[in-house]
């Protein structure tokens, strides 16, 4: 990246690095969540310890 692009960005420390990153694994699906016609769901949250706490 040159540096008129890079100016200004400061990537946060708690920012998840590339290797972590690829170490993620799905662990449920929720098919009916979304619609590829009609704008759905465009981000969910599941808390870590309660996972019947659902942000959308």
């Amino acid at each position: 990246m040159d540096a008129r692009k890079q100016r200004g960005k400061n990537i946060p420390e708690e920012l998840a690095k590339i290797d972590e990153v690829k170490t993620y694994a799905q662990v449920a699906a929720y098919p009916s969540l979304h619609s590829a016609s009609i704008p759905g769901i465009t981000c969910l949250d599941i808390h870590e310890q309660d996972h019947n706490l659902i942000v959308t």
